[in-house]
């Protein structure tokens, strides 16, 4: 099973937004990659968490449709949104659904990223650009790396910056204003996955 690092560079984050985020972090992690990390990273220019045996695939999720006693009206459209047939509709709790299978992570995971970035809530928050993230601090790169191997946490930084020989993907910063020659190192790490 796969690890994954997380890594939120921002501008100087104040004492105050580093404990909220430092509370937030681990449920933002659950909520939205369905692992608690096993160890969280905060300092004033970085929020990171690890988290250890990260599973391939998401799990199958099973989306409640229209009511049993509507079956005959809404159905038939429920069934064609999701690409089934109406007889391979389940019944639970008095609801149609279906059961949707699981995506691969790495599928997934720059939408989750966006959710964590974007599910902070800070005392004190602003906007910085035309992207629409309310941050304590503008963020200025995001780093994903996801490894199979076992490598020590020293070391798994510069392994993904370097070269990603691991199923990794680096987001490229939201800032405008990120310098040229990082900038064009972060699209070229940005094509390797």
């Amino acid at each position: 099973m796969p690890s994954l690092l997380l890594e939120i560079g921002c501008e100087e984050l104040p004492a105050g937004a580093c404990r909220e985020a430092e509370a937030q972090l681990p449920e933002l992690a659950r909520a939205h990659i369905g692992t608690a990390p096993s160890q969280l990273f905060v300092g004033p220019r970085r929020l990171a968490f690890l988290i250890d045996d990260l599973t391939e695939r998401t799990a199958d999720a099973w989306v409640k449709g229209p009511p049993e006693n509507l079956r005959d009206r809404a159905a038939a459209g429920f069934a064609k949104k999701h690409g089934v047939a109406v007889d391979e509709l389940e019944l639970r709790d008095g609801f149609l659904g279906v059961t949707v299978p699981g995506r691969e992570f790495r599928e997934v995971l720059p939408e989750q990223i966006d959710r964590i970035v974007r599910g902070f809530s800070f005392t004190k928050s602003m906007r910085w650009d035309e992207s629409g993230i309310r941050f304590a601090r503008p963020v200025r790169w995001v780093l994903a790396c996801a490894v199979r191997a076992h490598v020590s946490h020293s070391t798994l930084l510069v392994s993904c910056r370097l070269s990603f020989p691991f199923s990794s993907r680096l987001i490229t910063p939201v800032s405008g204003d990120y310098s040229p020659p990082h900038a064009a190192a972060g699209a070229g790490e940005q094509s390797a996955t």
